[in-house]
This record gives structure tokens, sequence and C-alpha cells, in this order.
């Protein structure tokens, strides 16, 4: 049983400085009900785990890595659509009042940090008003990494501020911050910032 408050991040810190530091995974949390578990240290600072992880040969060299890498990240894997009642994501859907974000043991990782962190390996979805461009970019403990078009780049991370409300960290000049510019623009003056562009952020996955 770990405390996802600092603990959990105390635990990763200490097996990370190791030389092949393993993957860690929380499966019991103190206050959790809901089952969940927490990985963390997923790449570490592993050559291997990195190239098996992204389809890369294990045994390339740090340069050829990074070569392979640029390559595949301008290799973007088309979009499988299926209809919607078919998506796993929408199997169980809260709306209003049922919407408790706060039962999940999201992970306070040092003492100066703003709050538990739902992203820390999440993807978020944005889109453009004005040409209906959908930006998609995630956040590795390790690794951020745009997937799509490199000049559709953005990274984020995305904290718990409530039962129903997070907060995303988008940087300057990425397409994530272009796309809430875009969407303020059209937007009444009186409108709360926060309510202005629509977002989704996929957090974990259920296997």
């Amino acid at each position: 049983m770990v405390d996802p408050h600092e603990e959990l991040g105390a635990v990763t810190l200490l097996a990370s400085r190791q030389d092949k530091s393993p993957a860690l995974i929380f499966e019991k949390m103190q206050g959790d009900t809901t089952g969940s578990r927490i990985l963390t240290n997923m790449l570490g600072a592993s050559r291997e785990r990195y190239a098996l992880a992204v389809g890369l040969d294990p045994s390339a060299s740090t340069p050829e890595m990074v070569q392979a890498t640029r390559s595949i990240m301008n290799q973007p894997i088309p979009p499988v659509m299926i209809p919607s009642d078919r998506a796993p994501v929408n199997e169980l859907v809260l709306t209003g009042k049922d919407i408790d974000l706060t039962k999940f043991p999201f992970p306070t990782f040092w003492p100066g940090d703003g709050g538990p962190f739902i992203g820390t390996d999440d993807v978020t979805f944005t889109a453009s008003p004005d040409t209906g461009r959908i930006n998609v970019c995630c956040r590795l403990p390790t690794v951020s990494a745009c997937i799509v078009h490199p000049a559709n780049m953005g990274c984020s991370t995305v904290r718990l501020d409530g039962r129903a409300a997070s907060r995303a960290r988008w940087l300057p000049r990425t397409a994530s911050i272009l796309c809430f510019s875009c969407w303020r623009r059209r937007a009444s003056p009186s409108m709360n910032p926060s309510s202005v562009s629509p977002v989704a952020s996929r957090a974990g996955r259920s296997n």
C-alpha cells in the first residue's frame, strides 16, 4: 500500500537512480476505491525499453534511434473510425453531478507541486475552429511527443482542480494555445476563459 501523495513519487525517484531501473506499477493506493493502478518510470533511462515501446530496433545506437524516431514522427498512423456506440471510451459516461475525479488516486509527485496530476502520460485533443484541424499531443514523464504533423505540435500536463475540474498547461507557440486563441477571439467578452475552448483528454487505459 502506497500513498499517492508524494510517497509514490519518492519510491519512483529512488528506484530510477539505479542503473537499468525498472518500470514500477502500483496496484494498491491509500484511499483508493476505484481499483486503479499507476505506472511510473515507464521508459526510465533505458534505450532498449524506449525502442521496444515505439517499435525500433533495441540494439540500435543512440544516434540511430534519434534518426529513426524522427522518421516515424513523420509517418503518422491513420485513425481507424468506429461507431461511437462501439468505442471503449464510451463504455461508461458520467455527466453533471455524477462526475467525481477526486475518487481516482491521482498522484502528487513533489512537495512543491500545485496538486495531484491527472496527466503526466496523457493525450490531449484540441481543434482549430477556423480550419477544423485536430491537434493531438501526449506528455510522458520523460518524453514529450506530438502525434500527427510537426507543425501541429503541443504537449500538456493536466492537474486536478476539483470534482469536475482540471487544468491543462499549454506552452507558448504550441498548437494547443493557438487553438485556444482562435476560440477566444470568437467568444463573447463576458465568457469565462476556461469555458471558451473545447478540450478532450485521455489519461490511463483499462487493461
